[in-house]
């Protein structure tokens, strides 16, 4: 099935082990540029390796999202490298037993820094799936 994702550049936010790696695979399976960010630098290099080994294209970003500066510069470092940002993607967060998750921290203080840091570098054109 054609997504029309061929060429759009993506961010995700939460691009390590699980539902944001997938996210992450998907969109460059489906043609598209990935900006994968996560808190552990080394999970994002991990995918965005596993991206460019199936021959597709992947950068690598840490940043804690809970900080405004942070989740700047990892936008920021995102357009410079792929260009304005397509397609957003935000999966952050996980489960630890015995304390608070970066989840239900996120959750509580109803923080907007994934999805509406960079809004300005989001590409204005909406395109209709083909």
């Amino acid at each position: 099935m054609d997504l029309g994702l061929e060429g759009a550049r993506a961010r995700v936010a939460g691009a390590g082990p699980g539902l944001g790696r997938s996210c992450g695979l998907a969109l460059a399976a489906a043609g598209a540029v990935v900006a994968g960010v996560d808190i552990d630098g080394d999970r994002a290099r991990a995918v965005a390796a596993e991206i460019r080994a199936t021959s597709g294209e992947a950068i690598a970003l840490d940043a804690d999202l809970r900080s405004w500066a942070d989740a700047q510069r990892a936008v920021d470092a995102a357009v410079e490298a792929v260009g304005p940002v397509d397609v957003v993607v935000d999966v952050i967060g996980e489960i630890r037993w015995g304390r608070w998750s970066t989840s239900a921290t996120m959750s509580r203080s109803n923080s907007p820094l994934p999805c509406c840091s960079g809004t300005e570098h989001i590409t204005a054109a909406w395109r209709p799936p083909r």
